[in-house]
């Protein structure tokens, strides 16, 4: 073999490594976009593990709260909101705002369960001052 066409061999093989790595980083680079874009919808048990979680922050607890409120603001199953309020009462987390805005949005959208919600709310400032 000369030298001529070894040379060339090296090159073309070169050329054909580097558009391999090319095809390779593309490709990877379009299924990473897609999976960034993509996120999963919350459901209301997503954004009753977050209020419930004791290491979720104020901000969380707050945009936990509104979307509850916003999207599943209707009663259906008391006891799920019940746990829901005395979770808001006691998370070490949350401000005296937050209670009163989710419990006066709740018994607003809900005027069949005032009696109820303001039971649950009194129980749940119970618990907290017992901690």
């Amino acid at each position: 073999m000369d030298k001529f066409t070894l040379l060339i061999t090296m090159v073309s093989l070169l050329f054909s490594l580097i558009f391999l790595v090319l095809i390779y980083v593309w490709m990877t680079r379009t299924k990473k976009s897609v999976a960034r874009d993509a996120k999963a919808p919350e459901t209301f048990e997503s954004l009753s593990a977050i209020i419930h979680s004791g290491t979720s922050t104020n901000q969380a607890l707050n945009h936990a709260a509104d979307s509850i409120l916003s999207r599943f603001g209707s009663i259906g199953e008391y006891s799920l909101y019940e746990t829901l309020i005395k979770g808001i009462c006691t998370h070490q987390n949350t401000d005296s705002k937050l209670v009163s805005r989710f419990e006066k949005s709740l018994r607003d959208a809900n005027p069949k369960f005032k009696e109820k919600i303001q039971k649950t709310l009194k129980e749940g400032l119970a618990k907290r001052d017992k901690k």
